[in-house]
């Protein structure tokens, strides 16, 4: 998987944060998603989806995307 570049807010926050794929997955995987899980979650994100799991929303920051 290569690292992509990730928008983040946490549920009931208004803040966003910046960070990467790399820095995420072992967090996600301490919030219990298996591997398959992880996989489905960054081709998601990889197709520009905006995905909400584990209390968290995420989405792949493009240069030009407001979210």
């Amino acid at each position: 998987m290569k690292n992509i570049a990730l928008q983040v807010s946490i549920e009931g926050k208004t803040e966003k944060i910046t960070t990467d794929w790399q820095a995420l997955s072992p967090v996600l995987k301490q919030r219990k998603l298996t591997d398959a899980e992880l996989i489905e979650l960054y081709q998601q994100l990889s197709a520009g989806l905006r995905v909400s799991t584990r209390g968290l929303t995420l989405a792949k920051k493009n240069e030009s995307s407001v979210y």
